[in-house]
């Protein structure tokens, strides 16, 4: 959350365990873990892991109870934090949520968890899914200077 929320070009989130974060109001793991519990199955058949919401495509461990989950904090702290930015609400109405971001945030938790409307790299994935793929590309166009894959 802090690299996201954080300042352009600060390293600060680097230095301390995010989860221990409390310096942006609405993005401390308290809030976070309850923004997760509005991410609810949508009952779609989008094959991802109803704790991580992870793609089990990416997944290693699967939906296994058992075993401890692979991708832990990743996506829905940065889907949450990505639509605090301006650049993140443009980037959500781009991949097709028109609802209001903020409150209590249960209509934007709704949508994460259902599946985006196209195919992406092949695959149908949740909306979620599809926001963190979404910022991880505009990372590494923006950090390497690189673009994502051409096909």
């Amino acid at each position: 959350m802090c690299f996201v929320a954080g300042e352009s070009g600060s390293e600060g989130w680097k230095r301390h365990k995010a989860v221990q974060c409390t310096a942006h109001v609405g993005l401390t793991a308290t809030d976070v873990d309850r923004f997760r519990r509005f991410v609810c199955d949508s009952g779609e058949r989008i094959h991802s892991c109803r704790r991580c919401w992870v793609s089990q495509k990416y997944c290693a461990t699967g939906e296994s109870m058992s075993q401890r989950c692979q991708w832990p904090n990743v996506v829905i702290p940065v889907v949450r934090a990505i639509a605090s930015e301006a650049a993140g609400v443009e980037l959500v109405r781009e991949l097709g949520y028109t609802g209001e971001l903020g409150g209590d945030w249960k209509e934007y938790a709704g949508w994460l968890a259902k599946r985006h409307a196209v195919r992406v790299w092949g695959e149908y994935f949740s909306n979620a899914m599809v926001v963190a793929i979404r910022v991880l590309l505009f990372c590494r166009r923006v950090f390497f200077g690189r673009e994502g894959c051409s096909r």
